[in-house]
C-alpha cells in the first residue's frame, strides 16, 4: 500500500504517528461500532462523537482517537486539551475530509452530482468503512466517503 509522507499530507509527524496506530487497531477489529454511542465497552467507534466517556467503556471518532494517541505520546498540538477541542480546532486542516465526512478542506460541505449536499448519519458509519477512509486519506490525501459509503464518487 502507498503511504504518503506526513509532510506531503499536510498533517504533522505526531498526527501521522496517531493515524498509523489507529489505523491498525482498525485493521485488527479492535475497534467495535457503539452506534447508539453507550460507552459500555473499552474502544468503541462512532463517527459523531470526538470522545465519550462512560462508566465501562469510552467511544471516539478517528480523531478521537488519534488526540487519545497523540496525548500518551505527548506529540498533541499546544493548546489542545481535549478530543474535542483537537477535532474542531486543533487538528491539521489536511484532516478535515476525514474527520467531517463529506467536507472538503475549506469546511464547504460536498456535492454530489446534482449539487445536492451528501447525506448519510456519520453514526452509520462502521470501523471497516473508517479503516478504509484512512487507508484512502494516507494513498491520496482523500478519503473518499462517498464511495465508502456506498455513494457515488465525488471523485469520478
Amino acid at each position: 500500500m502507498i503511504v504518503l509522507s506526513a509532510d506531503r499530507l499536510g498533517i504533522t509527524p505526531g498526527e501521522d504517528a496517531a493515524l498509523a496506530e489507529i489505523r491498525e487497531l482498525f485493521a485488527q477489529g479492535i475497534f467495535h461500532h457503539d452506534k447508539e454511542i453507550e460507552a459500555e465497552k473499552p474502544d468503541g467507534f462512532n463517527m459523531n462523537v470526538p470522545d465519550y466517556e462512560g462508566e465501562c467503556g469510552t467511544t471516539c471518532c478517528i480523531g478521537g482517537w488519534m488526540y487519545r494517541a497523540m496525548e500518551r505520546d505527548r506529540t498533541a498540538p499546544a493548546g489542545c486539551h481535549s478530543a474535542g477541542g483537537y477535532v474542531n480546532k486543533g487538528r491539521s486542516r489536511a484532516l478535515v475530509p476525514l474527520f467531517f465526512p463529506f467536507t472538503l478542506p475549506n469546511f464547504r460541505e460536498m456535492t454530489d452530482e446534482h449539487g445536492c449536499d451528501y447525506d448519510f448519519p456519520f453514526e452509520e458509519i462502521t470501523p471497516a468503512m473508517a479503516l478504509t477512509a484512512i487507508d484512502n486519506f494516507r494513498a491520496t490525501g482523500t478519503p473518499n466517503w462517498p464511495a465508502i459509503c456506498g455513494l457515488e464518487s465525488a471523485y469520478a
